[in-house]
């Protein structure tokens, strides 16, 4: 899922690069910090409103632009 964000855009659904890195005590273990981060569930991220019809992002309407 990609978002455009002030010029930017973002992934929702990105994996930790170099998942065996993420341990840098370098012992053969796995890494605490990687299983939580794998455990979250990517939809709880997202307020899902009803105007979007059930999609995780909602298209907002340009109010005023300066410049």
């Amino acid at each position: 899922m990609i978002s455009l964000h002030e010029n930017l855009l973002f992934s929702y659904f990105e994996t930790p690069r170099d998942r065996e890195q993420v341990n840098i005590s370098r012992r053969p273990e796995p890494s605490e910090a990687t299983k939580e981060w794998e455990a979250v569930v990517p939809e709880s991220h997202f307020y899902h409103f009803p105007e979007a019809n059930g999609e995780n992002f909602l298209i907002i309407l340009t109010v005023f632009s300066v410049g």
